[in-house]
């Protein structure tokens, strides 16, 4: 069965839905990265590519969609913070160095919390082996996998 716009909806009528991504975004971005996207998470972007939610304090509508807050990183934000972890996680991790120091590799960068935490798409810490979702902390540089939790779990589980 494949995701629709109508399944990220029912997580939370609030969410504004980008453009879908194109399977030549896709391809390229994996290219780039040297990893394939994980199924979940490239069904989500061939359905919209990245969610926000309007800005709270705004009336217009219109306003409020331009000006909301980027919660589900589309593909090109994703490629940029995943290039941007890879080069930066390790050399700001002092005197931190986290158990996946070799595995940086295995990490997608999909979302952050706003307060330099980021939320990825990784292999590690999984019993599986599968690509799942997981929380990195900024500040003790380790990596919290959730077994079993998709990229639709995710958004049904923020409550702003």
């Amino acid at each position: 069965m494949a995701l629709s716009t109508s399944d990220i909806q029912e997580t939370g009528e609030h969410w504004l839905l980008n453009a879908p991504a194109t399977a030549a975004q896709l391809s390229q971005a994996e290219r780039e990265l040297g990893i394939a996207w994980p199924p979940d998470l490239r069904e989500f972007l061939l359905v919209t590519n990245g969610t926000r939610l309007p800005h709270p304090m705004m009336d217009d509508p219109a306003e409020a969609a331009m000006h909301g807050l980027e919660i589900f990183f589309g593909i090109d934000r994703q490629l940029l913070e995943t290039k941007h972890f890879r080069l930066h996680w390790l050399a700001d991790s002092e005197p931190h160095v986290p158990e996946f120091a070799n595995d940086l590799d295995k990490f997608l960068i999909v979302a952050e919390d706003g307060h330099g935490n980021y939320l990825a798409c990784s292999s590690v810490g999984r019993t599986d082996g599968q690509w799942g979702l997981g929380f990195l902390d900024h500040e003790t540089r380790e990596f919290e996998a959730w077994e079993d939790f998709g990229v639709l779990d995710l958004l049904a589980d923020l409550h702003w």
